[in-house]
């Protein structure tokens, strides 16, 4: 279950999660931020649901602040429990 029951979060959830699980290297935010903008979702939505998805685990911050999959898929059981 989404934190907002609005689209426009569940898009940059799922964009968020495309990107930054595609991506061959760590990804900046900012740059995450501006090609999630650029498919159509305002900056306050990707802002949240990166955050959401950082809190849960899905995401993570490397120590230089670029953003990575979650390492220990600590962030699937957090989505599995929420939907139950």
């Amino acid at each position: 279950m989404a934190m907002v029951a609005d689209p426009r979060f569940e898009q940059a959830e799922a964009d968020i999660r495309t990107i930054v699980g595609s991506a061959p290297a760590p990804s900046r935010p900012l740059d995450l931020i501006r090609r999630v903008m650029e498919a159509g979702v305002p900056e306050y939505y990707v802002r949240i649901a990166l955050w959401h998805l950082i809190d849960r685990h899905e995401v993570e911050l490397t120590p230089d602040l670029l953003l990575i999959p979650s390492r220990n898929g600590h962030g699937a059981e957090v989505a599995a429990a929420a939907s139950t």
